[in-house]
């Protein structure tokens, strides 16, 4: 048996998908994407890349950004081999959190601009009901006004 046996199956990274950029604090890395599993990758850097194990940071594969954990580096003839661990999938790189506004699974994004909307529409609907309850015009009476008036032009 293989003397690097993982708990997750390894899907090689299609040639075409290999770019990769790794991002730990303000410093940025050209990387090589090596494999994904269920629930993380490795890549390979050209340089040594100063970074312990258990040191989360960010990284872009296949046009998404995720937050990872540092698990593993090895020394390679090519580079560096280091294994990350997804912790969770973000918007982009400058969404440190990774959590509640990005993305939390593939392909479900919370946006924050709809967010927002909805929020503003809760508080309008809220502000517009306590202003009917206090005895203000009806919709029915509006209703009446505006297409009274409508008629009369």
């Amino acid at each position: 048996m293989h003397s690097d046996a993982r708990r997750f199956f390894r899907i090689q990274t299609p040639e075409h998908q290999q770019r990769g950029l790794f991002v730990l604090g303000r410093q940025r890395f050209q990387v090589l994407m090596l494999n994904a599993s269920a629930n993380g990758f490795a890549f390979l850097s050209p340089q040594p890349i100063q970074v312990a194990a258990g040191t989360i940071a960010r990284l872009q594969a296949d046009e998404a950004w995720y937050k990872v954990l540092v698990v593993r580096s090895d020394e390679t003839d090519e580079g560096m081999v280091y294994g990350v661990e997804r912790l969770a999938d973000i918007a982009s790189d400058a969404d440190d959190a990774g959590l509640g506004w990005g993305r939390s699974r593939r392909g479900e994004v919370k946006s924050t601009a709809s967010t927002v909307l909805a929020v503003a529409g809760v508080l309008l609907c809220a502000a517009l009901s306590a202003y009917l309850i206090a005895g203000r015009p009806t919709w029915a009476a509006v209703l009446r006004t505006v297409t009274a008036g409508a008629a009369a032009s």
